[in-house]
């Protein structure tokens, strides 16, 4: 249950106005409303009523949910003539106000809707009574009332409501749909029903805040005290929950919340779009809830426009700073600026503490209302700044590489200064899953620090596994990124190997320019953020134990068997034998599943015992880091042997002349 559909369930306001923009879901809250009430006995809650654009819409409203509040009750021909006994004596009790006619008219209109309702299904009893009212001649005023706005109508019909209400012994709800579409009259008639309002009858309404022409009536009801429930969007756990249900994968959840903002219907046309076959960039959200957003720059002033135009590059909301410095405003303009914007609900979603577009929203009009010389003149003073919010404060702006990216392809300036960044925004996905493996699984020398490589074996495999690309695409992505230079052979002096390792030329540096932006294109293109040497990062968060117990430990970002660990730990005489003793420490060599993705480790011990206890830890890790699975799936132990001495192999070269060691 939605906390909004919670909050409403406790309120008793007599009426209640339930707000949000368009697409939040309030028709479903308020038809969850009903239904929740219904489940008790102490309330008659009809479906909603949508209203219509008809003059009057709001008067047929509360007559139509009435009437189906009379059909549902389930009463006997005994509460059905004291139902009518009210009706009439509360018409008589309104002559002075409605008239006689208007009075009597609107009573047998609801009579007579009621009797086509329940028709032949009706018991004889009931089937009698209605035969037996009185039909006057009031057919055109009948007519009449449900096509011109009345105020004193309304004031009946609310009168009606609370009479059956009180017959029935039963408070009767009844709920309203659409009311930003009600005329300025109907409006108004609503507001004055807050001020004097019903006795046991309640009104729960919702109504589009999104709508630019009602927003004085919604003031209006706001100035009378009314109860409101404003609607946002669902939270990310029932945007996950909404994304299972529908059988898409919960790997979209984060990127389908920030594209909805939790809006339901934006996050059912997503999902039908995934299901489709379609990729999310691919979605256009419905034309009335972008149309709002077209509407409302039409209505600013020529710089107020400008500025959302030119805001409408930014994903996320940069600072004041940040935006004051690129506008070329003071802060005081800036404030004019976004009062403006905010008053339109063109910036009406918060993100980072502030309000913002609406991504839907944001993305129409980069990507549809602006045209391509807009969007590159844009582009430059937007990337830059960008990259300077980036630099200044690294540590709380790592989601920014993805918009750096995106707003890159409209710098030419960079792009003309920095030529490998325009070779980064061309990579194709398979290109970047082999980069982004290279990166991952990259291999740094112990003591050496400057020398690093990756088999690309294991790049390739890796690449597959984890980043899903295509194996005969990633096999032909490597050439191509050697020619372009974003790798080279680790040791282009002597390539003893027919598969040299290689390495990757993009700067390191987490500021670095290219470094940047191919993270962010990593990461909005294959959904991953790539995690600069993952191995190591693994064993020291993940194989504590074994670290802290062991004297060395080596790791190898693929499937090693045991032979070749083996032949790794011997390749360090320091860790693995005592010269002093003749003997090999103990070593044992763990293999782990990251995600899919082999990793084999091999660790030397100083003693047995602490062996053992590394063991026992590591065999135990099955957890989740950077969003993927980490499981020990066997090991192995070396066991501790004896080194010869020299006098036995010269004992053994007398005795039998053949020569043992050298």
């Amino acid at each position: 249950m939605r906390p909004e559909l919670t909050d409403l369930l406790s309120m008793s306001h007599p009426v209640v106005v339930i707000t949000g923009d368009s697409g939040t879901g309030k028709s479903s809250i308020l038809a969850d409303h009903q239904i929740e009430l219904s489940r008790g006995a102490a309330a008659i809650a009809p479906p909603p009523v949508t209203c219509a654009f008809d003059s009057g819409a709001l008067q047929v409203a509360i007559l139509d949910g009435l009437v189906t509040a009379l059909v549902t009750s389930m009463v006997d021909r005994t509460a059905w003539r004291n139902i009518q006994n009210r009706l009439d004596t509360a018409g008589k009790e309104m002559v002075a106000e409605v008239g006689k006619s208007l009075a009597k008219a609107v009573t047998q209109e609801v009579m007579a809707l009621v009797k086509a309702r329940i028709g032949e299904h009706a018991g004889e009893g009931l089937a009698a009574f209605f035969k037996g009212l009185r039909q006057d001649t009031t057919a055109d005023l009948r007519r009449d009332l449900q096509s011109r706005s009345d105020t004193n109508v309304v004031k009946l019909l609310v009168r009606l409501c609370d009479e059956v209400a009180t017959a029935l012994k039963r408070d009767v709800v009844l709920a309203i749909d659409e009311c930003q579409r009600l005329t300025e009259d109907d409006q108004r008639a609503l507001a004055s029903l807050c001020i004097a309002p019903p006795k046991r009858a309640r009104f729960v309404i919702a109504w589009s805040s999104a709508a630019h022409e009602a927003r004085t009536g919604l003031t209006r009801l706001r100035d009378t005290g009314c109860g409101e429930i404003v609607v946002g969007g669902l939270s990310r756990a029932d945007v996950e929950t909404m994304l299972n249900r529908a059988g898409v994968t919960s790997a979209n959840t984060d990127r389908v919340y920030f594209l909805s903002s939790g809006f339901p219907i934006i996050v059912e046309g997503l999902i039908g779009q995934l299901r489709s076959g379609g990729t999310l960039d691919e979605y256009t959200p419905p034309t009335a809830f972008v149309r709002s957003l077209e509407d409302a720059l039409a209505r600013l002033p020529g710089d107020a426009q400008i500025a959302a135009r030119w805001l409408s590059v930014f994903e996320l909301p940069p600072p004041e700073s940040t935006i004051t410095a690129y506008h070329d405003l003071t802060s005081t303009q800036w404030g004019v600026l976004r009062q403006s914007l905010e008053r339109e609900n063109i910036l009406s979603v918060e993100r980072n503490g502030q309000l913002w577009f609406h991504e839907s929203r944001r993305s129409h009009l980069w990507d549809r209302m602006l045209s391509e010389g807009e969007r590159f003149e844009i582009g430059q003073p937007a990337y830059s700044a960008l990259l300077a919010q980036y630099r200044d404060d690294m540590s709380s702006s790592i989601g920014l590489m993805v918009p750096i990216a995106h707003t890159a392809r409209f710098a030419r300036d960079s792009q003309a200064a920095n030529p490998p960044l325009a070779k980064i925004l061309d990579l194709t996905s398979a290109q970047l899953a082999v980069l982004a493996s290279m990166i991952e699984i990259e291999i740094i020398p112990l003591g050496d620090h400057d020398l690093r490589w990756t088999p690309p074996e294991s790049a390739l495999i890796y690449a597959h596994n984890i980043f899903g690309a295509d194996r005969g695409d990633a096999l032909a992505a490597l050439p191509v990124l050697i020619e372009q230079e974003f790798i080279e052979t680790a040791d282009q002096t002597e390539q003893i190997n027919a598969d040299p390792n290689v390495t990757v030329t993009i700067s390191a540096d987490p500021t670095d320019e290219c470094h940047i932006v191919l993270h962010g294109r990593i990461q909005d293109i294959l959904g991953k953020t790539a995690i600069p040497q993952i191995t190591g990062r693994i064993v020291h968060e993940h194989f504590e134990a074994l670290r802290l117990e062991s004297s060395l430990v080596l790791t190898d970002p693929g499937r090693s068997d045991a032979i070749e660990l083996i032949r790794n730990a011997n390749n360090q005489p320091f860790y693995r034998f005592n010269p002093l003793r003749r003997t090999v420490y103990p070593m044992m060599a763990v293999w782990v599943d990251y995600g899919g993705h082999p990793i084999s480790m091999a660790a030397i011990f100083n003693r047995d015992t602490e062996r053992q206890k590394a063991k026992k830890a590591a065999i135990s890790v099955d957890e989740v880091s950077y969003g993927r699975r980490v499981k020990t799936v066997r090991t192995f132990e070396d066991q501790m042997s004896t080194i010869p001495s020299m006098r036995l192999f010269k004992a053994v070269y007398l005795a039998t002349g053949r020569p043992v060691a050298r």
